[in-house]
């Protein structure tokens, strides 16, 4: 009779297992597989839609990377907040105090960030923002920094939905607790099948991936290949034969930094933007890397 029981036990234990994938799979269909897109595959020469950089970053990867910093003092200097010039290998970044251009709360922030923090003045170099970062002793300050300009900027972003509200949070709660049950069930009747007690890493496992995962909304996929078109265009452009104003050069740079493009261009229309922008990426990546292995964590919201 114990040995019927137990074979019973085990077969319940090999459903939950096929439970397991199942419920992998419903969730994959109900939060993660994206609709289709004429737009997959193509290739667009000019921007989508004049997105800022951090709605860019919200739409392609559902959160603000460091290259939304490098965009961002990109956008300041196309709207002539910042101007830029090259001094010998140096770049010096100068604010324009006579700008009226109205400015969101991260920008006002990244223009403290580069003239109140980095230095205390009205211009900065590129090599002083790169020794100022490369320093461990600004880590935490700068780390600091960081995390509220992205605050900042991600507030600014939640009126936009990209993604749809995610379903089936209720298969995780059911798996949870019955596979609780069954490694209770396990303990108790000292069975202790290892493969009984797996069912705690399942269920850890299925919640994960419930929570990771994420679809856009129709329309915002349809965007989404949009700029991945775009993306495929500009890595092919090589110095194919193109019009741009200083304006429009600036926001193929903006987008191509987010859309981690600007090391594959090669054109001459940039006339030595792109080599700014691919320097100060690098810059920007590497300190925020720094800081985030050396920073205090001692952030405090009053």
């Amino acid at each position: 009779m114990d040995g019927i029981i137990k074979l019973m036990y085990i077969t319940i234990i090999v459903i939950w297992y096929i439970v397991f994938i199942s419920f992998l799979m419903i969730i994959y269909f109900l939060n993660m597989k994206p609709y289709k897109s004429k737009y997959m595959g193509t290739k667009i020469k000019s921007f989508p839609s004049k997105l800022k950089p951090v709605e860019l970053s919200m739409l392609l990867y559902k959160k603000i990377t460091s290259e939304v910093f490098t965009a961002s003092i990109l956008t300041l200097i196309n709207n002539q907040n910042i101007s830029i010039k090259k001094d010998k290998k140096d770049y010096i970044l100068t604010l324009n105090t006579n700008n009226n251009n109205e400015l969101d709360k991260n920008q006002k922030y990244i223009i403290d960030i580069l003239f109140g923090t980095i230095v205390k003045s009205n211009s900065v170099k590129l090599s002083e923002i790169e020794n100022y970062v490369n320093n461990k002793a600004n880590a935490t300050d700068l780390f600091t920094n960081h995390y509220i300009w992205k605050r900042m900027a991600q507030s600014e972003t939640f009126q936009t939905y990209y993604y749809e509200p995610k379903i089936g949070y209720r298969l995780i709660i059911i798996y949870k607790y019955i596979s609780a049950l069954l490694v209770i069930i396990n303990f108790v009747t000292g069975y202790h099948l290892l493969f009984a007690y797996a069912l705690i890493i399942l269920s850890i496992v299925l919640k994960l991936f419930f929570y990771s995962s994420y679809k856009r909304t129709k329309k915002s996929n349809d965007e989404y290949y949009k700029w991945i078109s775009f993306k495929n265009y500009l890595l092919t452009l090589d110095n194919e034969p193109i019009e741009l104003d200083d304006e429009q050069t600036l926001d193929y740079l903006i987008y191509s930094s987010v859309l981690g493009a600007t090391n594959n261009l090669r054109n001459d229309i940039f006339d030595g933007m792109d080599e700014f922008t691919i320097k100060l990426n690098e810059i920007i990546t590497k300190g925020i890397f720094t800081a985030t292995l050396f920073a205090q964590r001692k952030i405090k919201w009053k």
